[in-house]
């Protein structure tokens, strides 16, 4: 492989590495809903998340 071709792998790698890494949701972000089940696991998530939009394609 050409020194380019290693560096140019090498910058996607470290890319996809970062991405990765910082995708992660942070410590504790889900601690709410530990142990919940069905209608308050529901209510629990959807705290978390947050309100939301729904769109239609139509």
């Amino acid at each position: 492989m050409k020194n380019q071709s290693k560096k140019t792998v090498l910058l996607w790698l470290s890319a996809v590495i970062a991405i990765i890494a910082s995708a992660q949701a942070p410590s504790g972000y889900y601690d709410s809903a530990i142990g919940k089940n069905k209608g308050d696991l529901l209510r629990a998530l959807e705290s978390i998340v947050g309100s939301h939009t729904t769109h239609s394609y139509s």
